[in-house]
C-alpha cells in the first residue's frame, strides 16, 4: 500500500494503530486483536483484505484495488462486481462485534452541556457501535464553529493539526470534498464561518446555526445579493468552478488570489465597499480578487436580461446572502453563523427519509458498510454527532431515528471519518481534511 516502515510511517509493532488511523479498521476491532480474547476467523481475514483493497495508497492516488485493476491483476468490471471499485472504504470490523447480541456496556462521560456515550446499538438491520456526542448548543458558553484550513477553498491538513490548533471540545468532519489526488479539495454544498460564506453552491441538506445556539436544517437555496443604490445583482452562487452565460457568480479571497475567467461576459471587482472596475472579459482571461473585497462574473446571456443593470465604478455595495423567494426552509440567514452540508439525507420531519439527493445514488453512500459521521437535530433543539467505524446508511438513519433525531443527515465518511473529543483523537482519517465543525465551551 506504500506504507513505510523504515521511512518512518508506522512501526510494526503499532501497525493497527496505522489501519485504524488510514480507516482500514474500527478502534474497537483492533483492541479486539491486541486484547487477544476473541479468534480470527477465515472470515475475518477475508473482511480484512476486503478492507485493504478498498483503501486509499499511502500516496492517495488511488485504491488498493485499483491500484492492482491498472496493473491487470483483476479487470476493472470484476473489480466493480465484487464491489471492491466504486464502492467507497470499508472499515474492517472483528467478528466479535457483528454480533446482535447484548450490546456491550455503555461508556459515557459528560461536560455540562456536551456529552458523549459510545456503545452498541441494535438496530433492526443489525447492530452499530457508536460515538455519540449530545451538545445543549442554547447552553451558556457553548458555541458552534465551522472551519476550513486557513478559511481557503483547496486547502487540507492533518486532522491532528486541526485539532491542536482549534482548542475545541468536539471537533468532527463536515463537508464532503473532492480528495483524492490530483483533485482540487473544493467542498459539496454550502461552508459558512464566523458569518462569512466561503462556499455557496445550492442543494443539499443544511445544517444551520446561530450565535445563540438555534439549529435549522434544510435546503436553503441562497443567493448572494450585492447591493448598491437603486440597483442589486443577485449572484447565485459564491466561488462555484462553473460558470456559465446564464449564470452570476461572485468570488471573495477564500477562492484564492485570482479567479480564471471561463465564459464571455463581465468582471465587476469591489473592493473597500466599492465597485472599483467594471470590464468586458473573455473565455481565458484571469481577474485578480481584492483582499478586501470580491469579483462579481456574469455571463452575457445574464447580462442580456430586463432586469440587468450596468454596475458603475465608484458605487458603494454590501453583500449579503439571502434566501430566494421560493426557498422554504426558513434560515433565518441574518442570524446564521456556521453552516455544514452533506447528504443524504437521514431523517426528516421525525421519519426516516430514503430519498437520494442527485450525486448520493452510489454504493458508498447506500449500501455499503463503511465509517461513517451523521448529524442530527432532537426534538428539544439539541445537537446530536454520530461518529461510527462501521455502518451502511440504513443503519444510520434507524440509528438517528433511534436516538430521537427529528432531523439528520450523513457528512462525509470512509477515509474523512474523524473524531475528537475533549483533546482525544477518538477517530483519526486517512487523509487530510479540509472543513470540520467544532464545538466549544467556555
Amino acid at each position: 500500500m506504500g506504507y513505510d516502515d523504515g521511512a518512518g510511517d508506522f512501526t510494526f509493532a503499532a501497525s493497527l494503530d496505522k489501519a485504524v488511523e488510514i480507516g482500514m479498521m474500527t478502534r474497537a476491532s483492533a483492541d479486539c486483536i491486541l486484547q487477544k480474547q476473541y479468534a480470527l476467523y477465515r472470515r475475518d481475514l477475508v473482511d480484512l483484505s476486503v478492507s485493504a483493497l478498498t483503501t486509499p495508497l499511502a500516496d492517495g492516488s488511488a485504491t488498493l484495488a485499483e491500484s492492482l485493476a491498472k496493473k491487470g491483476v483483476f479487470t476493472w468490471e470484476e473489480g466493480r462486481a465484487q464491489g471492491l471499485i466504486g464502492g467507497g472504504q470499508e472499515s474492517y470490523v472483528h467478528s466479535s462485534l457483528r454480533n446482535t447480541g447484548a450490546p456491550k456496556p455503555e461508556q459515557s462521560a459528560s461536560s455540562g452541556a456536551v456529552s458523549r456515550v459510545t456503545k452498541t446499538y441494535a438496530l433492526p438491520s443489525g447492530s452499530v457501535s457508536a460515538d455519540v456526542i449530545t451538545v445543549d448548543t442554547s447552553a451558556p458558553g457553548v458555541s458552534v464553529r465551522a472551519a476550513m484550513v486557513n478559511q481557503k477553498l483547496g486547502a487540507s491538513a492533518p486532522f491532528s493539526s486541526i485539532v491542536s490548533a482549534s482548542g475545541a471540545d468536539v471537533i468532527v468532519n463536515a463537508n464532503f470534498f473532492a480528495a483524492y489526488s490530483g483533485q482540487d479539495k473544493f467542498p459539496v454544498g454550502h461552508v459558512m464561518a464566523d458569518g462569512t460564506f466561503l462556499y455557496g453552491v445550492s442543494g443539499l441538506t443544511s445544517f444551520g446555526f446561530t450565535g445563540s445556539g438555534a439549529v435549522y436544517v434544510g435546503r436553503p437555496a441562497v443567493f448572494f445579493y450585492v447591493r448598491g443604490g437603486r440597483n442589486s445583482w443577485a449572484c447565485y452562487e459564491m466561488n462555484s468552478k462553473t460558470q456559465g452565460s446564464d449564470l452570476s457568480v461572485v468570488y471573495t479571497p477564500a477562492f484564492g488570489g485570482s479567479v480564471p475567467i471561463k465564459i464571455d461576459g463581465t468582471a465587476a471587482t469591489v473592493a473597500g465597499g466599492v465597485i472599483t472596475d467594471v470590464r468586458a472579459v473573455t473565455a481565458g482571461e484571469t481577474v485578480a480578487i481584492p483582499a478586501d473585497g470580491y469579483v462579481m462574473v456574469f455571463g452575457n446571456d445574464f447580462t442580456s436580461t430586463s432586469w440587468y443593470r450596468e454596475p458603475a465604478v465608484g458605487t458603494s455595495v454590501t453583500l449579503t446572502p439571502g434566501l430566494t423567494d421560493s426557498d422554504t426552509s426558513g434560515f433565518p440567514m441574518e442570524e446564521i453563523t456556521a453552516m455544514v452540508s452533506g447528504g443524504p439525507r437521514l431523517v426528516e420531519n421525525g421519519a426516516i427519509c430514503t430519498t437520494l439527493e442527485p450525486g448520493f445514488q452510489e454504493a458508498r453512500f447506500t449500501s455499503a458498510v463503511t465509517s461513517r459521521t451523521a448529524l442530527g437535530k432532537l426534538a428539544d433543539g439539541k445537537l446530536v454527532i454520530v461518529s461510527t467505524g462501521s455502518a451502511s446508511i440504513q443503519q444510520l438513519r434507524e440509528l438517528m431515528l433511534q436516538l430521537g433525531c427529528v432531523e439528520a443527515v450523513n457528512l462525509d465518511g470512509g477515509g474523512s471519518t474523524a473524531l475528537a473529543y475533549q483533546g482525544k483523537l477518538i477517530r483519526s482519517p486517512g487523509r487530510e481534511l479540509t472543513t470540520t465543525l467544532q464545538i466549544f465551551t467556555h
